[in-house]
């Protein structure tokens, strides 16, 4: 390693003034590419400015199957962190860095050769890596039985095998704009397109793209995908297919010439025919764009669409596309740490299975920021930030739980006969409209929504603050109409700051018919500085300017807030019943009791 020496057993942090590219490339390759196993160090000073990452991992040994457990410092607050092993993320858990910079992962030693290997965290901007060790099992391997198999080739002629399978072999790939697809994809001879890394990719790959722009004008047919990633997130057999830019959002991929015109998708994942599947797919720290903007809502980004179970969108900018990200038909799929831009309706959940809708930033949305709708079930949407820039459009509505989803009837059989979404859950969400362009019809709309809570969320300068009614209604065979009512939703512990009516239906501040069903649990919320029409009966209302730190960018309370210790311990669970974990505040800090009202 060029300039560099370290010793196994020792921790190591790296950081560059501006990220991996102040790292040296032989350093990076080291810890990322061949995860320092093949190398004996000895200790060097830290190369970093500021923060210093840190991992410990208890015990530091174990058996195949052992559990360990890796803590991490000083990484940079509420962001994902990657977690590798030998240089793979394949088995490894998702982790997000609290407010405070740290993580606590359970992980599971692989079924690996005894031997050293080494863990390693990286956030993007810090890098800790610690070496650990692979016990042998005390268990005897019995001796083999002969058979008519042939007898293996002695060490080191290689076996006349073709290319490992990628179910047991992960391998890394580089993309650079000054690349060629003709390229084996090494370090020095990398690929020049997405299009080519997503169609050469097996299950445990991942592909790195240099900083630059890429003019994407090649499509694949139904997905964009040729393979599917394999295995279940968080155990040892996992096996992602990984898109990743060196250096976060500052690859840009600029999708011109959609095959569909500018009213198509750029990277479709799955589609209805089983043949397409393609699962546990994940791109992160890339930029998508396009040249101009199409006019409804089949102009998009990136579609994770039936299939495309386990599909993770992570901190990546999406911008000028009409409806720039959906996932739709798949399970488990993630939304976390992106930036929204230049959009008419940011993301949408599209009869989505357990989406989760995390610490994104969506920009002067123009209709909404996040939608849940066409039968989404169990959506767990919290930490976004969803606010008009000044200058910017009046966004029409924040975020939606459930939605409306046709007027004519186009076939969407679980709300035809369900909902438009079912036990959706937001909380700790930040809607801000300005105070010259107010969110005109809702900051939070619950519409045809089965047991959906919103708890914790601050609505900023909006004209209604929590919208509660049925969708639009669906024509039946007979030639009536089906309304989908809101079922028992749960507002609590929310702060409104500025708003004309507090709680809005249809029509007025009292359910109107096809509005509700069941009763709406409405208490111990903070409705400042708002018309008293629609004001709801509480039997804990808090009154009173709820002091923020900053009313337009920081809201965190002051001290003497009415919102500190005046909020309740708020319960909802998944349609299973199982109690999901509010218990947490948008900067990862456990809560309290009593708990404060807002996100903070």
């Amino acid at each position: 390693m060029t300039g560099v020496q370290c010793v196994l057993g020792s921790k190591y942090t790296l950081r560059g003034a501006t990220g991996l590219r102040a790292i040296p490339r032989a350093v990076v390759s080291a810890l990322i590419g061949a995860g320092l196993s093949a190398f004996a160090l000895t200790p060097t000073p830290t190369l970093a400015t500021g923060r210093v990452a840190s991992l410990a991992v208890n015990p530091a040994s174990g058996a195949p199957g052992a559990a360990l457990t890796v803590n991490g410092t000083g990484f940079t607050k509420a962001s994902p962190v990657v977690l590798t092993w030998g240089g793979s993320p394949a088995g490894m858990p998702q982790v997000n860095a609290l407010a405070n910079g740290s993580f606590t992962a359970a992980v599971t030693v692989p079924n690996q050769a005894a031997g050293t290997y080494i863990i390693a965290a990286s956030d993007g901007a810090n890098i800790a890596a610690l070496a650990v060790q692979i016990m042998a099992t005390t268990t005897p391997t019995p001796s083999p039985t002969p058979s008519p198999s042939p007898t293996p080739l002695p060490s080191p002629t290689p076996l006349p095998s073709p290319t490992p399978s990628a179910t047991t072999t992960s391998r890394t790939y580089y993309v650079s704009p000054t690349g060629s697809d003709a390229n084996p994809g090494s370090v020095d001879q990398p690929w020049a397109s997405f299009y080519h890394a997503a169609g050469t990719l097996q299950a445990g790959d991942t592909a790195i793209f240099a900083d630059g722009t890429y003019t994407e004008t090649q499509y694949r047919s139904y997905t964009a995908f040729a393979n599917s990633g394999s295995g279940t997130p968080g155990q040892a057999d996992y096996l992602p297919i990984t898109i990743r830019a060196a250096n976060p959002r500052k690859a840009m991929l600029n999708f011109t010439n959609k095959p569909g015109g500018v009213n198509s998708t750029a990277v479709w994942i799955g589609t209805s025919d089983p043949s397409y599947a393609r699962k546990n797919i994940v791109i992160r720290d890339l930029v998508f764009t396009q040249p101009t903007m199409g006019s409804n809502y089949s102009d998009g980004l990136v579609r994770c669409w039936v299939g495309s179970d386990n599909c993770q969108l992570i901190g990546n900018v999406f911008q000028n596309a009409y409806e720039p990200v959906k996932f739709s038909g798949n399970t488990g799929s993630m939304l976390d740490g992106n930036l929204f831009m230049a959009a008419n309706v940011h993301f949408g959940a599209f009869g989505a299975n357990k989406p989760v809708i995390r610490y994104n930033e969506f920009q002067n949305p123009t209709d909404s920021a996040i939608q849940t709708k066409g039968g989404t079930t169990d959506a767990q949407v919290y930490g976004n930030l969803i606010h008009s820039l000044g200058g910017g459009p009046a966004m029409l509505v924040g975020m939606y739980l459930g939605g409306g989803s046709c007027g004519s009837p186009c076939g969407v059989t679980n709300v035809q006969t369900g909902f438009e979404g079912d036990h959706v859950v937001a909380w700790d969400n930040t809607i801000a409209g300005s105070s010259t362009a107010p969110a005109a019809y809702g900051g939070i709309v619950i519409e045809g929504c089965n047991m959906c809570t919103a708890a914790n969320n601050n609505v900023l300068n909006a004209t209604v603050s929590i919208r509660i009614i049925s969708n639009a209604g669906w024509p039946q065979p007979d030639g009536s109409t089906r309304y989908v009512p809101s079922v028992s939703p749960m507002v609590q512990d929310q702060i409104t700051s500025g708003c004309t009516y507090p709680v809005f239906y249809s029509g007025g501040p009292t359910p109107a018919t096809n509005d509700l069903v069941g009763a709406a649990t409405i208490d111990y919320n903070d409705f400042y500085a708002c018309g008293s029409y629609g004001l709801p009966k509480m039997a804990h209302p808090v009154v009173g300017n709820p002091q923020f730190v900053d009313p337009l960018s920081d809201w965190h309370l002051v001290a003497g807030s009415p919102a500190i210790g005046t909020g309740t311990t708020v319960s909802a669970t998944d349609s299973s019943g199982r109690v999901l974990n509010l218990a947490f505040t948008r900067d990862g800090q456990a809560r309290s009791t009593p708990w404060d009202l807002g996100n903070y």
